[in-house]
């Protein structure tokens, strides 16, 4: 059992890794003024979260 707990952390933490590594690679693709369905082909983030990850950036 602790063996599967164990796995169940280590999965979550590498999902999260992978989500900021994407947000990351999304935001400087908005930075080189890439177009947002093209953003959202490669990174697989919905027009929703890349629009947000640019109001962040403004803000």
């Amino acid at each position: 059992m602790k063996i599967s707990a164990d796995k169940a952390i280590h999965d979550t933490f590498f999902e999260k890794g992978l989500e900021k590594g994407i947000k990351k690679t999304a935001q400087k693709m908005i930075k080189k003024g890439i177009d947002i369905d093209v953003i959202v082909e490669i990174t697989g983030l919905t027009r929703e979260q890349i629009e947000q990850l640019m109001k962040e950036k403004i803000d």
